[in-house]
């Protein structure tokens, strides 16, 4: 049987809409696949690369198959996962925007020099991209056995003084190995990523 571990790291909260669907998300799974099939896991603190390593471990030790990598503050339909499984593809996420304008994607097709971002409004099926943001991702855990640790941690770019998250870092260390990382641009157009917005009179009309 197919395990799946679905592992969300978070600070102090986790946004009510992103357990609502969660909790739908959960369900739908759990009632095709059976309960054996499925397990949560959560580590709360403000260390990122360190929150993914404890959570892939975690996974790993449960001798779970898959890992779908869930931020505390997306939004996604509930046959996420098994839209992600059916690609059967080591590593496949979806690709959403910043929370903050001016708003851009966090699939990037090159990484060498300048980001380059990917778009996903008109683009259909799968396509490689050089990295990407793990707010909805699937990956294999023979990505883990296979990578040698560290799977996470933050990157700095010379070329553009800029530092990169775990999540570039972590698409690059699997890179290495042969492991390609795509997106599903049409689960993608799907999915939210929830920030916040600050009211004033001016939006009004």
């Amino acid at each position: 049987m197919t395990k799946v571990a679905i592992c969300l790291p978070h600070q102090d909260m986790v946004q009510s809409g992103t357990s609502f669907d969660l909790i739908a998300m959960s369900a739908y799974w759990v009632a095709r696949h059976g309960y054996e099939s499925y397990c949560l896991l959560n580590v709360a603190g403000t260390l990122i690369p360190s929150q993914r390593a404890q959570l892939a471990q975690a996974a790993l030790d449960q001798g779970c198959d898959w890992l779908l990598w869930v931020d505390s503050d997306m939004r996604f339909p509930k046959e996420s996962l098994d839209r992600l499984m059916s690609h059967k593809q080591p590593i496949v996420a979806c690709n959403y925007t910043t929370r903050r304008p001016p708003l851009k994607t966090t699939a990037f097709k090159e990484l060498g020099g300048e980001p380059v971002t990917v778009d996903s409004m008109k683009a259909t099926g799968l396509e490689e991209v050089a990295g990407c943001g793990m707010g909805l991702m699937l990956t294999s855990a023979e990505v883990f056995r296979k990578t040698p640790k560290p799977w996470f941690a933050l990157m700095y770019s010379t070329v553009n003084d800029a530092y990169h998250g775990e999540d570039l870092f972590f698409t690059a260390r699997a890179a290495e190995q042969g492991f390609k990382t795509m997106i599903d641009h049409d689960l993608s157009r799907e999915i939210g990523h929830t920030g916040q917005l600050t009211y004033r009179h001016e939006f009004i009309g």
